[in-house]
């Protein structure tokens, strides 16, 4: 792609719609400094509903993402960013670094000069900006160069990131000494992915500067134009496109005409910085977006008095048109339409070389236009209307639209390396608010659900992929692509390949629209506006991906089951016997929950055995109200009876099937993807069916009925995630179908199996297990004399990561007795399988109050913690929950080793008297181009200790005996013992495996069974001792030697046992023998009083 020339932002694609085409974007208001007030916005919040914010987060979430798919090249009036990471390097910054032959340019680059290579077909002069990632996340990219005719007008970018590398061409004719938008790119925590300008080229008469690179969107840095009151302290995403145009690079004259205030400045600052940023001879065209207010209902659209600049009128009456026909189609019939309209509007009036039109979507002050304006799926509709609009301003009737998004996307496991992906094509022409018809389709694959690469295209609806691994989780996606661009992504498919196909199979069905998965959340942002709701641009575009968590805790929760994923409309396409579980989520939906068709299918399964896990905010009273026969019929099989809704901010206790959760908060998380406060559904159990989560205000809300499943009145992305959601989907997992049956262990000995009693009465023995990772050992004395034996436990346990107390979404609760010690510590294997070709390995912990973090014994991270802090020291102060994912790589590099490592870490409270505290941790590692793996996943199992100052000077060294797979034996009295262990881990439990020792008292003497006389043979000499014993008081013999048979008794079956064995060639005597001497097994020792046996 070329940027500012041709713009298409789908990769790989020759033309689109709007190819060529510039937009400039204004989304409305935004914060600006106030002489008397300070930093405020321009509307206040009405029903948590600010024009300010409401506008930016449409804009950004959807109608960039239309446009710039149909190739337009976007220059939006405000920043596009809602992140407040922002890395900024040039070429003076270490992080900047040359192959080739590069010259200065001198003065006019960012900060000063730059850079630059002369093109040539094949050049190696490659220049390369190293940046630091603080966080993971999907960010824009922009370069900074000075524009000039002696420049390249395809100057070749390529961009490492997360998913691989893609390349796109800039335009250094143009644009220059401002931040050029050149594509979103997900990036992963850490170092190792790079911006590359190559001076490889075909125009050998042009340079190609490097200058500087943007990425992110930052805090806002830019003073009021006054120069007092200092900067706004929020995101620059939420301010004006005063300090955006100032950021920029625009004159003065932009974005500070005036004398009377940053507010007034900014109406005519986004018409004047469109006009200052736009090139000549570019085909371009001004949006401005915007609610309404004054009592009124419905949509307006705007041109200037008189009609200036030309054509804007025409692009004022075809905004209007789609707006209103395709609310009227997709949202509401009755919507108002309130018509075209002429005003000498200052953000119009200033438009010269470009068409401009402004629009009034709705009313915030109205009730009804309030909740429309809360939609996702409304502002979709309306933002894809001015895509529709722009694309027919300038094609007319041969416009062709972007395709709607694949739908009933289905992904399903052949075998243990292969999935086959299908899907529906997404609806077209008529209905479908004039949506094109899809050609083809692009399908994409993930190890991680977040950072994508193309596997290939298709004009199938299916594809089959292949060479793909078992055991870990895989998520897939599919866009679809016509002459007009490349749709919006399909939902997120999460898939685990089955290691094992003796192991429980799992559907998930994601049973909500994919509008709904957008980002929602309640965010203060200053006292005077107080809440307001975010809607904001997701992951991914479109933000239909909240199957990534869904797969992610599941496979957390039972990680030997395969998973197959199912939009509910392609339940059809599965042979749902085939599977032990469903997980069906409905989200918050609260209209068209389920098909009576996908009700059917779920009740006979069912009704066959099957087994379901339902989550949903709203699905039951729906399915009451409005419901066919088979959705109310599936109720009645969950046994579930509606009660009421609730709206409110939750706090959940767990009973029954979940009990051991304790209490945790529903909604109460940055990755909350529906509103701050929860929806509830109250539920009314039925005969045999027992309560299992619980809410103050609305009683049962979670209710589990064996032999069907659960059913809780919430949406599983209400559960705050990482160990919580892991813990939580294990629990209705296990009451669903039982808790899974691990592999049977194998027991390593230790010691010997016969020992003898030391002098102290006492013997010690040990036993290990080979099974490692999330598993711990339930050890346990089987058989032998009552209180003869004690198993010796550890101070290590195991349970799942999340350890605390008093915040409500601990997995694993600190016992009260153990809040007094200083710290808690964990321990976890990891294996890598060369440290060398690891790109980088991320620690994402949680914690309050501080915590040290050690590989293999060797420091690799430390917070809010002194550097010579010990177990026993407390945290430096007292913070709040903490979560930040740390690039731990270069420090850990020194004792990373091929196979199994440990990381271990220490949490530190501040104080006895703490009234909460957290410790949660997981860890993920990347490979250079993409792909990245959980070797610790959220929620996994860890050992833990929680009074840490007992520890010793080895707890964080991977040569540390293996935490809780030894069992330490001790025994006082002689006899036989059996020892049982199983694996109790995250999964469930194992068969036990079992294991006999022999207790001999002090003084007993090796023998040879049968050897009656003890010369060493068991021969027909020792069957006349046995005769001359019994009948003639021979010799005293020893008696266990004599005792041929094992019966622990010396008689005449003795003699008939050695004659039979001698001369029929029957089985020989029990060990030891006839030809091995020992102790035998303490269950048959009898003693022997000959001082030396023969027998050695």
């Amino acid at each position: 792609m070329i940027l500012g020339g041709a713009c298409a932002l789908v990769l790989g694609l020759s033309a689109a719609g709007l190819d060529g085409k510039t937009v400039f974007l204004s989304p409305g208001h935004g914060f600006y400094y106030h002489a008397t007030y300070g930093w405020l916005t321009q509307r206040p919040a009405i029903e948590l509903i600010c024009e300010d914010v409401e506008t930016a987060d449409t804009c950004f979430a959807f109608l960039t993402e239309y446009l710039r798919r149909a190739g337009a090249d976007v220059w939006p009036c405000r920043a596009e960013c809602p992140s407040p990471v922002e890395i900024i390097i040039d070429d003076t910054d270490p992080r900047y670094e040359e192959e080739g032959a590069w010259l200065p340019i001198a003065p006019d680059g960012y900060n000063g000069g730059a850079r630059y290579a002369s093109v040539a077909p094949g050049s190696s002069a490659v220049a390369r900006f190293r940046p630091s990632f603080p966080a993971s996340g999907r960010y824009p990219l922009y370069l900074w160069y000075p524009a000039g005719t002696d420049r390249t007008a395809a100057a070749l970018v390529r961009v490492r990131h997360a998913a691989g590398v893609e390349t796109v061409r800039i335009n250094q004719q143009r644009h220059g000494s401002t931040w050029r938008f050149a594509g979103w790119y997900f990036f992963f925590a850490g170092e190792g992915q790079t911006i590359e300008i190559s001076a490889d080229g075909a125009d050998t008469t042009k340079i190609v500067v490097a200058d500087a690179v943007r990425i992110g969107g930052g805090m806002g840095s830019v003073e009021p134009n006054d120069g007092v009151g200092g900067i706004s302290g929020q995101l620059r995403y939420h301010e004006c496109s005063v300090y955006w145009a100032r950021y920029q690079g625009a004159p003065d004259a932009v974005y500070n005409p005036l004398s009377d205030g940053d507010g007034s400045d900014d109406v005519t600052c986004r018409p004047r910085y469109s006009e200052w940023e736009r090139e000549g001879g570019e085909d371009a065209l001004y949006l401005s977006y915007h609610t309404n207010a004054g009592g009124g209902t419905g949509t307006e659209t705007y041109s200037m008095t008189g009609g200036a600049p030309p054509g804007s009128r025409l692009l004022r009456d075809l905004l209007q048109e789609e707006i209103v026909r395709d609310l009227r189609e997709a949202w509401d019939p009755a919507w108002v339409d309130r018509g075209t309209k002429e005003a000498n509007f200052g953000e119009l009036r200033l438009l010269s070389t470009m068409p401009g039109a402004l629009i009034e979507s709705a009313f915030h002050d109205n009730p009804a236009d309030l909740a429309a304006e809360r939609s996702p799926l409304w502002r979709r509709i309306v933002t894809r209307a001015i895509y529709h609009a722009v694309v027919r301003y300038w094609h007319g009737d041969a416009a062709v639209m972007l395709p709607e998004p694949p739908e009933g996307l289905a992904a399903r496991a052949i075998d243990a390396g292969s999935v086959r992906l299908s899907w529906r094509a997404g609806p077209a022409g008529a209905g479908a608010c004039g949506a094109g018809a899809a050609e083809y389709y692009r399908v994409a694959v993930s190890r991680d659900g977040l950072a994508f690469a193309l596997d290939g295209e298709t004009a199938a609806t299916s594809a089959t992929l292949e060479n793909l691994p078992a055991g870990v989780p895989l998520f897939f996606r599919v866009t679809a692509v016509n002459g007009g661009g490349e749709s919006l992504p399909s939902a997120t498919a999460g898939v685990v390949l089955p290691g094992d196909p003796e192991r429980a199979r799992l559907l998930l069905v994601h049973a909500f629209p994919g509008d709904e998965g957008v980002v929602r959340s309640v965010t203060w942002l200053t006292d005077r506006l107080g809440d307001v709701l975010r809607l904001e641009p997701g992951r991914t575009p479109g933000g239909r991906d909240g199957a990534l968590e869904h797969a992610a805790a599941l496979h957390a929760a039972r990680p030997d089951a395969a998973l197959d994923f199912a939009e509910k409309e392609a339940l059809g396409d599965f042979a749902l016997d085939a599977y032990d579980a469903i997980a069906l989520d409905f989200g918050e939906q609260a209209d068209n929950v389920l098909p009576e068709a996908a009700a059917e299918l779920l009740v006979r399964f069912l009704d066959g055995g099957g087994r379901a896990v339902v989550t949903g905010g709203a699905a039951a009273s729906w399915i009451a109200a409005r419901g066919g026969a088979q959705a109310r019929a599936l109720l009645a099989r969950m046994g579930v009876e509606f009660g009421a809704n609730l709206t409110a901010p939750a706090t959940i206790a767990s009973y029954g099937a979940f009990a051991g959760l304790g209490m945790f908060s529903l909604g109460e998380t940055t990755d909350w993807r529906r509103s701050g406060a929860t929806v509830l559904t109250q539920i009314r159990p039925v005969a045999g069916v027992s309560a299992a989560v619980m809410n103050a205000a609305a009683g049962i809300v979670g209710v589990h009925r064996p032999g069907k499943g659960v059913w809780c009145g919430f949406a599983l992305e209400a559960v705050p995630l990482g160990a919580m959601r892991a813990a939580f989907c294990a629990r209705a997992l296990e009451a669903a179908l039982g808790a899974p049956v691990l592999d049977t262990p194998e027991i390593e000995l230790r010691e010997g199996r016969a020992l003898m009693l030391l002098a102290n009465g006492e013997a010690r023995a040990a036993l290990g297990t080979t099974a490692q990772g999330e598993a711990r050992c339930a050890w346990s004395v089987e058989g032998g004399p009552a209180g003869g034996a004690t198993i010796e436990s550890t101070a290590w346990a195991l349970a799942r990561e999340g350890f605390g107390f008093g915040d409500y979404d601990d997995v694993s609760v600190i016992p009260i007795a153990a809040r007094a010690c200083p710290s808690v510590l964990m321990r976890h294997a990891f294996s890598v399988d060369d440290p060398a070709a690891l790109a980088s390995l991320l620690l994402d912990v949680r914690y309050d109050d501080g915590f040290s973090a050690y590989v293999n014994g060797r420091e690799v991270a430390r917070r809010n913690l002194a550097a010579d802090a010990g177990l026993g020291a407390w945290a430096l102060s007292s913070i709040e929950p903490t979560r930040e994912e740390i690039e731990i790589g270069a420090a850990a590099a020194p004792a990373l080793l091929p196979g199994e490592n440990v990381l271990a870490l220490a949490f530190h409270n501040a104080s006895a008297t703490s009234s909460d505290f957290t410790a949660s941790a997981a860890l993920r590692a990347c490979a250079p181009g993409g792909g990245c793996v959980f070797p610790i996943p959220p929620g996994a199992a860890w050992h833990y200790m929680t009074c840490g100052q007992t520890a010793g000077e080895a707890w964080n060294m991977a040569s540390l005996d293996a935490l809780g797979l030894t069992a330490r034996l001790r025994f006082t009295e002689a006899g036989t013992y059996v020892v049982a262990v199983c694996i109790e881990g995250a999964e469930g439990a194992s068969l036990p495996a079992t294991f006999a020792f022999d207790i001999f008292p002090e003084d007993a003497q090796p023998f040879l069974r049968g050897d009656g006389n003890s010369d060493g043979a068991v021969d027909l000499a020792d069957a006349v001792a046995v005769l001359a014993y019994l009948f003639a008081r021979g010799e005293a013999p020893c008696f266990t030697s004599m005792d041929a048979n094992g019966s622990r008794v010396v008689d005449l079956s003795d003699v008939v046992y050695l004659l039979r064995y001698l001369f029929a060639h029957t089985a020989p005597p029990p060990a030891p023998g006839p030809v091995e001497c020992g102790l035998g097994t303490a269950a048959g020792y009898l003693g022997c009083d000959l001082p030396a046996p023969r027998c050695r």
